[in-house]
């Protein structure tokens, strides 16, 4: 039995539309395509685990507008880990790692100690309707 109910469709050439995906995988009782423009992948979700394994069997290196697309079956994401709580003493700049720095708000201007507490007073003191940073 296959573990994912969504393909990922990679290799795909510029030429290729949304609608070329349906057409190819109409057969396969697809449920959803989502394809970023201009990325050449897609992401194929299907009604069962079973469809997805036989158009990633059947589809994996079809030539589709002059390439071989290669269908995969997708992994399934990782579940987020919640952040820690804030600590309201504790100054910004301990909380951007490497591991947090692409969910980072840059606030320019501030002193180097500010900390979490000041900045939240200042959003609820300047910023209309917000209670979180």
């Amino acid at each position: 039995m296959a573990e994912s109910d969504t393909c990922f469709v990679g290799n795909i050439d510029a030429a290729v539309e949304e609608e070329d995906l349906e057409e190819l995988f109409d057969e396969y009782e697809y449920s959803e395509i989502r394809m970023p423009p201009g990325k050449g992948f897609a992401f194929v979700s299907f009604d069962s685990n079973e469809a997805a394994a036989k158009a990633q069997t059947e589809l994996n290196g079809k030539e589709v507008k002059g390439k071989a697309i290669r269908v995969a079956l997708a992994k399934p994401k990782a579940p987020r880990e919640e952040p820690e709580p804030l600590e309201d003493t504790k100054p910004l700049s301990t909380f951007v790692n490497e591991d947090n720095v692409d969910r980072a708000i840059k606030l320019r201007g501030l002193p180097f100690r500010t900390t979490v507490a000041d900045v939240l007073k200042f959003v609820k003191e300047n910023a209309e309707g917000l209670d979180y940073v």
